[in-house]
């Protein structure tokens, strides 16, 4: 091998080297990011909020708290009361006093009572009539009715924290009922004690993860371009097979990446829900309709553990041709050139040149873009729909449903592993044509 080759194969493998470092920071980042989303999906689930009877407990505790405290009788209503309340004493009056039934209990119990004076009592009694018409009580009523509706204006306040009370009585919030939120754990968990703090961290934590999982996957990207340039320009100083072990190898790179991290990352949510009751506003703020982030091993996994028989079949079938089939054929292909013993063998032949048609990676590419392209559709038709409401409420939906870093890293490599299978075939074919002229 020429120096040039050297040097130029020296750049490809330090670059190989950068690449590994890189896939194990995205691989690690790409799983902080996963669970800090997870909990961030979890904390905010609409089970939580539209769908949480407490929290409509808690909305309408605030509506009828915030309308007793805003409560003010009215000048006509006091009007009312003091008229109502001169009725009353009137009544009172014409039953108890001016028939004299009140006094007569009250002479019938002095008289029974032997320390009391009878000569004084006698002259009480004789001229009871005579002083309550020097007294004039009938005509202070309506005095009395204006100063006790006065009264009740000033206790106005009171009577406010009295309906309070009884309305959080009634609605049994303190009383018989003390309601612990399951998410408290969590919010321990994240050095937290309500859900705003838990979700500026989550938020943070989110935003940092992924920016440098960005960062890394573009320099992993900018890496394995000038990693193929070089390789194109010098692939005759380096060498065929120093070239295919190469591309073998950042296949297999890439094929680990596409099939570890996530490929779609399906996020409903519902990002405001505004209705108006008793001319007060209850809204709900941020919440998740529907979250998933899965990767090809994810997939298969959950398939393979799964009850039924025909999905275990499909977690199979996903298993061998996404993952085993693509991983066997790259390893003889990178072993193909290097082994005359391989380049022999009719079975591994088969595999390279027969086996990666049943691998179906491309298909599997086509079949994601067609999954994204659906899932995508059928959630923002499903939320345009709720936006579209005509039930007398408002509702803001967002659809954050958008390819993973695992699609990017998938395809590539099928990209690379059909530019791959064309150079071995290419080489074979002529070496076995250039047999064939020898033997001739």
């Amino acid at each position: 091998m020429s120096v040039k080759g050297k040097i130029l194969l020296a750049f490809v493998v330090l670059s190989l080297l950068g690449s590994a470092f890189l896939s194990w920071r995205i691989y690690w980042g790409q799983r902080e990011l996963d669970r800090h989303a997870l909990a961030f999906a979890e904390l905010n689930k609409i089970n939580y909020g539209l769908f949480n009877m407490q929290a409509w407990k808690l909305k309408a505790f605030e509506i009828f708290s915030g309308h007793i405290t805003e409560f003010n009788i009215s000048p006509s209503a006091y009007q009312e009361a003091e008229a109502e309340l001169r009725k009353y004493l009137y009544s009172i009056y014409e039953e108890h006093i001016a028939t004299g039934k009140l006094f007569a209990r009250v002479f019938e119990d002095a008289e029974k009572n032997s320390k009391v004076n009878k000569m004084l009592l006698k002259l009480f009694k004789d001229n009871l009539q005579t002083q309550l018409q020097e007294l004039n009580i009938k005509g202070h009523i309506p005095e009395m009715a204006v100063q006790l509706a006065a009264e009740l204006k000033n206790n106005e306040p009171r009577f406010r924290q009295i309906m309070q009370n009884e309305l959080v009585r009634l609605m049994q919030y303190k009383d018989k009922y003390v309601y612990v939120d399951p998410r408290l754990d969590q919010f321990k968990a994240l050095g937290c004690e309500d859900l705003d703090c838990a979700k500026a961290k989550l938020n943070n934590s989110i935003d940092e993860k992924r920016a440098e999982t960005n960062k890394h996957a573009t320099w992993l990207m900018a890496i394995l371009l000038l990693a193929f340039v070089l390789l194109a320009i010098g692939y005759k100083s380096i060498g065929l097979r120093s070239t295919i072990g190469l591309l073998t190898l950042f296949s297999v790179l890439l094929l680990l990446l596409g099939i570890s991290l996530p490929m779609i990352v399906i996020d409903a949510r519902l990002n405001s829900f505004v209705f108006n009751l008793y001319e007060q506003d209850v809204s709900f703020g941020e919440q998740v309709v529907f979250y998933q982030s899965k990767s090809i091993l994810d997939v298969t996994r959950t398939l393979i553990e799964s009850r039924g028989f025909d999905l275990k079949i499909v977690g199979f079938l996903i298993l061998c041709f996404s993952v085993i089939f693509p991983f066997i054929k790259l390893v003889l292909s990178g072993l193909f050139l290097q082994y005359q013993l391989l380049r022999n063998s009719a079975v591994v032949r088969n595999m390279i040149f027969y086996l990666g048609k049943w691998s179906m990676a491309d298909v599997f590419v086509v079949a994601l873009f067609m999954a994204y392209i659906g899932f995508y559709g059928l959630f923002d038709a499903q939320l345009s729909s709720l936006e579209q409401n005509k039930g007398g409420f408002a509702v803001e939906t967002v659809n954050y449903t958008h390819l993973a870093p695992g699609a990017l890293f998938f395809t590539t490599y099928c990209i690379l592993s059909i530019v791959l299978g064309i150079i071995i075939n290419k080489w074979h074919l002529a070496a076995n044509s250039m047999a064939e002229k020898l033997v001739i």
